[in-house]
Order: structure tokens, then C-alpha cells, then sequence
């Protein structure tokens, strides 16, 4: 025979119930503990700094177009913002974001990002002493389109247009 190890008191079932609220209630909610100060603080640590920026935080999402210009006064490199200014509206449309290597600075969408120049041009095989190039990158990360002149409507606008997932965001 099998013994009960455990038994309920001979309570009514609501009354025995309700003496498990009891040290509940008598013994009300406590501030949680906080842990101690560390002594091993370091006041002369850096503070944290801000997240990495990567090409990946724009995969799936974003078309980027990579323009790399040794000297910011270049006349590609002004003609190409030019042109890009111009096209702003269909850019939007498109999902395209602007990322410039341009001198020993990096910018996206005209905001500084952690990024070196010359680790953008390594990771796209743009040569170090190419003055000039512009690189249109898939969402899916690939490079597209590769130019050493700057990029026109005609180059980036049909070739987008032409490409599966474009075609399924135009039929939405």
C-alpha cells in the first residue's frame, strides 16, 4: 500500500486555501536588494562607446550607393551629388541611401558614421588610388552596379526597376 506523503490539513478546502495568503499578508512586500558598490571601478575607463556602423544595417532594406572620392573638391564627386540631389524623390521611392568615402571621412545619409575609407574600399575592391568611383549595392548586399564615372538617372533608375524584389515592392 502507498503511503501519502503529503497531506492536506483537515481544513475546509476555501479555508485552507486561503492560509497560504496569510504570510502574504503578514508579511508585507520588501524593498528588492540592491547589490553593493564595486570597489573595482575604474574612474579613468572611457565611457561606452556608441554602437559599430556596418554595410549590414542596411541589408534587406536599404539600396546603398557607394561613392568614393579621394579629394573632396573632385568635379565627379560634385557632379554626382548634384545629380543625386536632383533625384532625391525617386531615391526615396527606391529605398536608396548615400553612403561617401570621400577623403578620410565616411558619411551616411549626410551623417558621420565610425567607418574608415579605407576599409570601404578594401571590402569593394575599389583600388586605394582610384580618384573616383560610385558602387550601387543590392539589398541583398551584392554589388549591382560599378562605375568610375558618376552615376545618372539612366544608370541606377532602370536597373532598379528591372530587379525581382523592386519589381514585387511596385506591385504592392
Amino acid at each position: 500500500m502507498l503511503k501519502r506523503m503529503h497531506t492536506t490539513p483537515a481544513l475546509p478546502r476555501r479555508a485552507w486555501q486561503s492560509s497560504l495568503l496569510l504570510p502574504l499578508i503578514a508579511f508585507p512586500a520588501c524593498e528588492p536588494m540592491q547589490p553593493p558598490p564595486s570597489t573595482h571601478t575604474n574612474p579613468t575607463a572611457a565611457p561606452p562607446t556608441a554602437p559599430a556602423w556596418s554595410m549590414q544595417d542596411y541589408a534587406w532594406s536599404h539600396r546603398p550607393v557607394l561613392i568614393f572620392a579621394l579629394d573632396p573638391a573632385d568635379p565627379a564627386l560634385a557632379q554626382q551629388r548634384q545629380t543625386l540631389t536632383a533625384l532625391a524623390p525617386g531615391l526615396t521611392e527606391r529605398d536608396i541611401v548615400i553612403i561617401q568615402a570621400v577623403g578620410q571621412t565616411v558619411t551616411a545619409a549626410d551623417q558621420p558614421v565610425p567607418a574608415s575609407p579605407a576599409d570601404l574600399r578594401a571590402a569593394y575592391h575599389v583600388p586605394a588610388d582610384q580618384p573616383f568611383a560610385a558602387l550601387l549595392i543590392g539589398k541583398d548586399t551584392h554589388v549591382k552596379l560599378r562605375s568610375a564615372a558618376p552615376l545618372t538617372q539612366q544608370d541606377l533608375f532602370p536597373l532598379i526597376d528591372s530587379m525581382p524584389m523592386r519589381q514585387r515592392e511596385m506591385s504592392r
